[in-house]
């Protein structure tokens, strides 16, 4: 039996799904049940390292939260999220949100490596940013300089959509 998600009625008229049923503000279940959704996803495509980092729990709600609803449009190859990634903003030493289970990077959407002619992850980056703020990542970097919507481009994020969440408020 499928499990039913629970998203919030922005997402889904965002996602032009109606079939499920709209209540709160987040995917009904425990992080836990999230990330057995994300690793049974046949939508959602992760590296050896990705689905390490998923299984050992070391993924942020809120990262999995996204990767759920984009699911629901897309197929997509992931990783990474911690391992394999610097534990450094390239170029900085600013710790960036990877190393803390708080980012991740989608490589190639629908069969195809991201790039700036892959409409179908330009959706991604759209659909992304037209969720409501409790969803939408703090950042968002891809290869469209979309500056007004949210998200930032430069010459490291060409080649991925990068999804990114600020450390949780206490």
């Amino acid at each position: 039996m499928k499990k039913l998600i629970v998203l919030p009625l922005a997402v889904f008229m965002s996602l032009g799904v109606f079939g499920l049923a709209a209540s709160g503000d987040t995917f009904a279940g425990s992080t836990g049940e999230m990330e057995a959704q994300v690793l049974r996803s046949p939508s959602i495509h992760l590296s050896s390292a990705a689905r390490a980092d998923v299984e050992r729990g070391l993924i942020d709600s809120r990262v999995l939260r996204v990767l759920l609803i984009i699911s629901q449009r897309h197929s997509f190859r992931v990783g990474p999220f911690m391992t394999g990634h610097s534990f450094y903003v390239a170029g900085t030493r600013r710790p960036s949100n990877h190393s803390f289970g708080r980012a991740v990077d989608i490589a190639v959407v629908d069969g195809a490596a991201v790039s700036e002619s892959n409409r179908a992850a330009f959706d991604v980056v759209t659909l992304v940013l037209s969720l409501p703020p409790d969803l939408r990542p703090d950042e968002v970097g891809s290869p469209w300089d979309l500056p007004d919507r949210g998200s930032f481009s430069d010459s490291m994020h060409k080649n991925h959509v990068h999804l990114g969440t600020r450390e949780a408020k206490s």
